[in-house]
């Protein structure tokens, strides 16, 4: 018997829910789910197994930490896609060439790392005219043609400034941007290089 791409995608699906179902049958307080990409991709939902009366059909595991928690359910997400740890979970862990090199909420390692610093785009309807872009480089900032980024701490009173200073040099903002620090940045200052597939 000779099987499709789909055929063979199809019985991987089935038996990946079936691993699932298998491991989950005992309740247990700790499942591992890997990647939660991977079963939101194929429109699975491998946790609702785990929570008996669940009335979240088609939900993704996104949408049921909390039902989860509450029926005392923890989960353990393996991701590499920073962006879905950050949304995911309550702690992370950090794990470079086999061993754990940080761990903590996504707050504690951001501080612990890259620091609390945010970032200021600005972008005007212009180039910037050269003083401003001394004056913005003077506080720290980066000007590219009509852009300019500002590292800023307290965001409420530099950005009023920074908006000061475009108002004096009669300089129209079209957009203005702020930006924290994610964990694809706390990744790269600890292991000092991009994410690896």
């Amino acid at each position: 018997m000779t099987f499709t791409k789909k055929h063979k995608r199809s019985l991987l699906s089935f038996l990946c829910i079936l691993c699932f179902f298998v491991a989950a049958y005992g309740q247990p307080s700790v499942t591992k789910v890997d990647p939660p990409s991977w079963w939101a991709k194929h429109s699975i939902n491998p946790v609702r197994l785990l929570v008996r009366g669940s009335n979240l059909r088609g939900a993704h595991v996104r949408s049921l930490n909390p039902e989860l928690r509450a029926s005392g359910v923890s989960l353990l997400y393996t991701t590499h896609y920073m962006e879905e740890a950050e949304r995911l979970c309550d702690r992370i862990a950090i794990i470079d060439h086999g061993r754990i090199i940080a761990s903590g909420t996504k707050d504690e390692l951001v501080r612990q790392t890259v620091g609390g610093r945010q970032t200021l785009t600005v972008e005007a309807e212009s180039a910037l005219p050269a003083a401003l872009a001394a004056e913005l480089s003077r506080r720290g900032g980066q000007v590219d043609g009509a852009s300019a980024r500002l590292p800023v701490q307290a965001a409420g009173d530099e950005i009023r400034g920074v908006l000061e200073t475009f108002h004096a040099a009669n300089v129209p903002v079209r957009n203005l941007t702020l930006q924290s620090p994610s964990l694809e940045q706390v990744f790269l200052q600890l292991t000092g290089r991009e994410l690896r597939e």
